[in-house]
């Protein structure tokens, strides 16, 4: 764990290590399990659904944050969600508190473990649980919900965590700015070591543009007959070019 976390390696519950202890982090275990990543989905389209809300936030708020949480991995990889409101998704998303249901993982109370997510798979896999006992918030007062729920949905994608402090997938909470885009280098390269980066779009060649006939402002430079025909020409890169030719003079 010291290692990890970038202390002084003693072996002893000194100062600084109780202090990285108390501070509150992602229920996900990460000693000897950091750096890697699974397979991932096998697919880009993945599907969501809320199963419960928190009153500490109003609906709107909620979906907002995590719509902007799983919008924050969809940025940098071919990924795309959509969210359900009944059965079974992909990813599966509830305020708990303490041992819930048949989740091997539990809370423990305000402040200490956030929340925990399951890697892609079957069953568990994708679940993305948030401790109801925190003060959640998208304002900073309290716990950022958009913050742990983009840390968060990393695992349900198949990221473990990662030792750069400055890496979302750092295993303890650091408020950040909500407005700056949360995701290091070190974020980017893991998850699209799974699911690839986004596709490159080929810019569109801009297509001419013809005035209309009855454009009160349209001009020409010049106007002339040609085989029986008038033709109108509009100048052009120092040259001119036909914009229409009407008028048959038979």
């Amino acid at each position: 764990m010291q290692a990890f976390f970038g202390l002084t390696v003693t072996g002893q519950l000194d100062s600084h290590t109780l202090e990285i202890m108390r501070t509150p982090r992602c229920g996900v275990p990460d000693v000897g399990q950091y750096g890697y990543t699974l397979p991932g989905w096998g697919r880009h389209n993945l599907t969501y659904r809320i199963v419960n809300y928190t009153p500490d936030m109003a609906r709107a708020d909620v979906d907002e944050a995590i719509q902007s949480g799983l919008e924050v991995w969809s940025r940098v990889t071919p990924l795309t969600f959509t969210k359900t409101f009944k059965g079974v998704a992909d990813i599966m998303i509830a305020f708990r508190t303490r041992v819930h249901g048949r989740c091997p993982r539990y809370f423990d109370g305000p402040l200490g473990v956030l929340g925990h997510a399951f890697p892609p798979g079957l069953g568990l896999g994708g679940d993305t649980h948030f401790d109801e006992d925190e003060n959640w918030t998208k304002d900073g007062a309290g716990f950022s919900l958009f913050l742990v729920a983009a840390h968060e949905f990393g695992h349900a994608l198949g990221l473990s965590h990662s030792n750069d402090q400055t890496a979302l997938m750092f295993p303890n909470y650091v408020s950040l700015d909500p407005n700056k885009y949360p995701l290091s280098q070190d974020d980017i390269n893991g998850i699209q070591s799974i699911y690839g980066s986004l596709p490159k779009t080929s810019a569109k060649p801009k297509e001419a543009t013809v005035p209309h006939a009855c454009d009160p402002y349209l001009t020409f430079d010049a106007i002339t007959t040609f085989r029986r025909e008038v033709m109108f020409f509009k100048g052009m890169c120092g040259g001119f070019t036909t914009i229409s030719r009407t008028l048959n003079l038979n």
